[in-house]
């Protein structure tokens, strides 16, 4: 229809025309009383961030106050066979937290079941080490929640579909949380060691209405 798309700039007190449809007048609601009627809510992109070659992800300043909670994917190919993914928080100054991390996890590959418990300056998203064999990457997503509330220990939980030295495929399910009260504005994924081949991370809030 060749108009611009204004859909990521409105906000609750813009105001809208409504027609009743019968040549009568027109009437304005607000974006906040509009939603009430066609609904809200959702994941909201925030961020893509792509990279090659790379000794790390950084990204700055994706959480804000405008969101709660965040969703996190990944995919990650490394160079280095058995490398694990590493995740530390930076606060609102981009400094990376390197407090300790309090995770505790379940993963399996080859039928084997393991428990686990890391309290370490970083958190892990791939603990059994990933294979680097051509095309089979780590995927997975992390939900992250309240990162800007000073007075809480931001909390992860972490859901991976791994696959080991061997080639085993498996999975991982953590959860934890930064042993500091803080405000955490970004996040750090780099490997254990060697380089990502390639990684694609991004990053969605959710609306709650």
């Amino acid at each position: 229809d060749g108009g611009t798309d204004i859909g990521a700039d409105i906000v609750d007190a813009d105001l809208f025309i409504i027609d009743d449809g019968a040549g009568g007048t027109n009437r304005k609601t607000a974006a906040s009383r509009l939603k009430t009627y066609i609904g809200g809510g959702g994941l909201v992109l925030i961020s893509t961030t792509t990279a090659s070659s790379s000794s790390g992800v950084n990204i700055n300043g994706p959480f804000t106050t405008t969101y709660d909670h965040y969703l996190v994917l990944y995919e990650i190919d490394f160079s280095s066979d058995g490398a694990k993914a590493r995740v530390r928080f930076q606060n609102t100054s981009d400094a990376e937290q390197s407090d300790t991390y309090n995770q505790s996890s379940l993963r399996a590959n080859n039928e084997t079941a393991v428990n686990g418990f890391n309290s370490t300056s970083y958190f892990v998203l791939n603990d059994n080490g990933q294979s680097n064999f051509a095309n089979i990457p780590l995927y997975g997503h992390m939900y992250i929640s309240n990162p800007r509330d000073a007075n809480a220990r931001c909390a992860f939980r972490n859901f991976a579909t791994t696959s080991d030295a061997g080639r085993e495929g498996g999975f991982e399910i953590s959860a934890g949380h930064l042993n500091e009260n803080t405000e955490i504005s970004g996040i750090k994924i780099y490997p254990s060691g060697g380089s990502f081949d390639t990684a694609t991370i991004r990053i969605y809030g959710f609306a709650s209405s």
